[in-house]
């Protein structure tokens, strides 16, 4: 599989995580990308949000697993450099 953490908030920042989450659904919309995994991590202090998609790196398809990471991070950087506030 191939993953990526896209995006980890420290607890005390200003919006931060709680303020992503209210928008959940509208951020995977937006994303396209299907559904997130949203980790409060406990005890530690920051948060993380994940996605995975399925990937055989015994194939000779690294090319379209670089495309997708490259893809992704695009619109990750796009719908969370949005202001949800």
């Amino acid at each position: 599989a191939l993953g990526v953490a896209i995006r980890e908030f420290p607890l005390d920042s200003g919006f931060g995580f709680a303020g992503y989450l209210l928008h959940e659904a509208e951020i995977e919309r937006d994303l396209g990308l299907g559904e997130l995994i949203w980790q409060l991590l406990p005890g530690k202090k920051a948060c993380r949000v994940r996605l995975f998609r399925p990937f055989d790196d015994g194939t000779d398809n690294w090319e379209e697993g670089y495309a997708w990471l490259i893809a992704t991070g695009q619109k990750l950087k796009r719908v969370f450099a949005r202001d949800w506030d």
